[in-house]
Formats: C-alpha cells, sequence, structure tokens
C-alpha cells in the first residue's frame, strides 16, 4: 500500500515537504504534478505543478523520485516541496489521498526502512532520537547511532558468540567428525572479550543520559544573593519569582537552556540557611539534595554585603569543590564583600550583575568550557533498552565464562552463549524485538 505524510511539522512555514512511498508512488506522482518542463527525472529535482483533487493548480513544487531500492524506506518513494501554508499542505494531502495513497502511521516510513533492510532496528530508533534531540551534541551522537557505529558494535560482539556457539554445537552434535578442538581457555578469552567490549558500552549510559536529559547545574547561595535573578538571566526571561523578601524561592525551579550546543539544567534552589519555617525548611533539604547531584555548581554571593553565618558555611562545604563556579552578583551596586577572600578560596570567580547583564558572556563561556563533549567517534548509550538488553547479555557472558573456568562441559556453556547472542540480536532487531515508534511520520 502506498502511504504519504507530511514530513515537516503541520504549520506555516516557508517550505513544507510531503513523503510518499510505496509500490504506487510514481503512479500517485503522475496525478498531482505537472512538469513545468519537460519530464519528471528519478533523483533530480524536477520543477512543476502541483495539482489539486480537482486537477486546479494549488502551488509551484519541486517534485523528487527515487526508485526501489535505492531510497529510504527501499520502496518507491517521492517528495514534494511546496510553501508551508496550511491550505497548501491540507489540499496537497487531499489530491494525493484522492489519487490512492493513504495517511503513513507514526513511524511508520522509518519501519518499512527496517523490513526491508535499509535500517537495522538500533538504526530506526536513532532516526526518532535525532527527531527529538534538543541540543547539538545531542544530535551529534543520535547521527552516530543512525550511522550504524554502535549497531555495528553490538553485531560484531554477536558474530563472535555465535561463531563459539557453532563451534559448540558441532563438537556436540558431530563427536566423530575431524572438527579442531576447542579449549575451555580459548572459549574464556572470547567470552572475556566480549564482557569487556559490553561492560565498556554500558559505561557510556551516565554520560549518555546527561546528553540526553540535561547536564544538571544547581544555582545556590545563601537568600537574596540573586540565584533566582541569575536563572531568569540565563534563560533569557522571567523563568523564576524575584523579590527582596528573604525566603522567596522555597522549591526548585528548573529550566533547560543551550550552551555550547549542550543541553543544561538549570536548578535555582532554596536560600541555604538555618530556618524554623517548615515549609522553607522541607525546600531547603531538596536545595541541599539538588546540588549534590549536580555537575557543575553556580555558588552566588551578595557582592553587596559582607559575609554573613549562611556564607561562611557556604564557603567551609563547598571551597575546594572543583564543581563550583563561584559568582560574586550585583555588580550593579557598591561592592563590599571581600573579594580577595573568596578568590583566594575557590579556583573560579566569576564577578557579574544578573540585572544588568554585566559579566554574564564570561559565565556562559566558562560553563561551556566546563561541558563541552570531547570529540569521539564512540556513540554514547542513551536508550534505557539497550542497557536493559546488554545487562541480561552480560549476565548470560558471565555465566559461560564462570562454567569455563570451572571446567563445565561445552553443553552448559552453548546455552548461556546462544542466549546471550539472542538478547543482543534483540538490539539490533536480527532478533524479535520491539519495533520503534514515535509521534512523527519519519
Amino acid at each position: 500500500m502506498t502511504i504519504a505524510a507530511l514530513a515537516t511539522a503541520p504549520q506555516r512555514s516557508a517550505i513544507g515537504v510531503i513523503r510518499i512511498s510505496g509500490n504506487g508512488a510514481k503512479d500517485v506522482i503522475k496525478h498531482v504534478f505537472r512538469p513545468k518542463y519537460g519530464k519528471i527525472s528519478v533523483r533530480r529535482l524536477t520543477l512543476g505543478y502541483l495539482l489539486s483533487a480537482s486537477g486546479e493548480r494549488l502551488d509551484e513544487v519541486l517534485c523528487a523520485v527515487f526508485e526501489a531500492p535505492n531510497s529510504y524506506t527501499g520502496e518507491d518513494m517521492a517528495e514534494l516541496y511546496c510553501h508551508g501554508s496550511p491550505g497548501v499542505l491540507e489540499g496537497a494531502l487531499r489530491s494525493i489521498f484522492a489519487a490512492g495513497a493513504r495517511q503513513a502511521l507514526p513511524g511508520e516510513f522509518t519501519k518499512r526502512a527496517f523490513l526491508n533492510g535499509k535500517l537495522d532496528l538500533s538504526q530506526a530508533e536513532a532516526v526518532i532520537e535525532l527527531i527529538d534531540s534538543e541540543s547539538e551534541a545531542e544530535a551529534v551522537n543520535a547521527a552516530k547511532h543512525l550511522g550504524g557505529t554502535f549497531g555495528q558494535k553490538i553485531k560484531s560482539i554477536r558474530g563472535e558468540l555465535i561463531s563459539l556457539e557453532a563451534h559448540f554445537f558441532a563438537l556436540i552434535d558431530y563427536p566423530d567428525e575431524d572438527i579442531p578442538e576447542f579449549s575451555g581457555s580459548e572459549a574464556e578469552k572470547i567470552l572475556d572479550r566480549a564482557e569487556k567490549e559490553l561492560d565498556a558500552l554500558c559505561r557510556t549510559f551516565q554520560r549518555g543520559s546527561l546528553l540526553r536529559e540535561g547536564i544538571p547545574c544547581a544555582i545556590a547561595g545563601s537568600v537574596n544573593a540573586g540565584k533566582s535573578s541569575l536563572l531568569n538571566a540565563l534563560s533569557g526571561f522571567e523563568r523564576s519569582i524575584v523579590t527582596d523578601i528573604p525566603g522567596t524561592t522555597r522549591d526548585i525551579v528548573e529550566q533547560r537552556i543551550r550552551i555550547g550546543g549542550v543541553l543544561l539544567n538549570l536548578r535555582d534552589t532554596a536560600g541555604l540557611r538555618d530556618s524554623k519555617d517548615r515549609v522553607e525548611s522541607i525546600g531547603i533539604d531538596r536545595a541541599r539534595k539538588a546540588i549534590d547531584e549536580s555537575e557543575i555548581i553556580l555558588l552566588v554571593f551578595d557582592g553587596s554585603r559582607e559575609f554573613e553565618s549562611d556564607d561562611e558555611a557556604l564557603i567551609s562545604k563547598y571551597s575546594g569543590n572543583n564543581k563550583v563556579i563561584c559568582v560574586i552578583n550585583k555588580q550593579d551596586i557598591e561592592v563590599i564583600i571581600d573579594k580577595d577572600r573568596i578568590k583566594s578560596l575557590f579556583d573560579t570567580v566569576l564577578e557579574l550583575s544578573a540585572v544588568t547583564g554585566e559579566g554574564l558572556q564570561e559565565l556562559i563561556d566558562e560553563i561551556g568550557r566546563r561541558i563541552k563533549p570531547e570529540k569521539s567517534d564512540e556513540a554514547l548509550v542513551t536508550n534505557p533498552r539497550y542497557i536493559e538488553c546488554m545487562t541480561r547479555a552480560l549476565e548470560c557472558i558471565k555465566r559461560a565464562k564462570d562454567s569455563c573456568i570451572r571446567g563445565v562441559g561445552f553443553d552448559g556453556v552453548t546455552l548461556d552463549v546462544e542466549e546471550a547472542a539472542r538478547i543482543l540480536g534483540e538490539i539490533t532487531g536480527e532478533e524479535e524485538g520491539p519495533m520503534p515508534e514515535g509521534p512523527c511520520h519519519a
């Protein structure tokens, strides 16, 4: 069946893209598109007119046709590049459906690409990750998965396990044949290599999670140091309530921003002090927990006042902490705090005004330097399903390796090796597993 859907957002824009796929894609195009000059060329853009269901000119568009198997889905495909007005897009789809296509289901183009062998399951899921990416770094990582970096590693590990499994079965099923002997130590080496490679992939999940969810960054300090003003300044809008009343912020206020191509999860926390107010105390406890869980701590001091007991407590707790970026705020008014003392206690000290923005760019640059991802060909694991599968496979591999060490017969080892290979096949779709789904029509 031929399917069609918008490949761009269903809203007013300069350009809208409509994708068509299936055996009847070229017939649909003949009904809805008329070349302005000559005829339609395969794998080349053709200028022409998009026709409504009644045959009237709806728009002047570009059309691209791709023949199977050289297309995204592996089927005959076509794409129309038209103006992105709701009227044009609605009329185009109505015309396409009248010509015999049906509305594509969410993720159906990618599902067909998977079923036709154009993508493995990990690549198909990477398409959704790429579309959903909120930062440049997350997009780069998803592109590595889409390129097959992760899937090829899994297939390589699985291939070694299958070869080992096949040798075991041959020894068991054909004991009288002249099959080369395979010692337990040789099998142990293969299993040990598979274990180390899978473990290394699993250890990238923490960094991958930070990439996807945002690097946690807590804004900490005593009451009225200007933490909420700093959150607003970094966010670019009034995200947090700002007053001169101590204890205004009682719960954690979060805002995601992008710095240096990376997602940063800012957390404005309650002012740290001793309080008898039950509600404020709960907020302070939550603040301390959020600070402890953060990768970056923006420790804010009020430059317009001298050190108080709450400030001294912060200095005692956080001086020497390499996560801390110390911020002396309120540079727009008279600064009386002992800056030299702060600079002697913290490695990174920046002076700024959250109200005027003075010094804000220097803070952004410093945060960017700290969170800048290392350039690597490695694809970080971000999908919880992969971790679940790799963890189960690792358990099987460890049991098999332990059996080799204890000298258990090959028949006992084979069961665990076979199960590990089967589980890894779920990741790439070589074994039965979940199909990718998503809200888009990719």
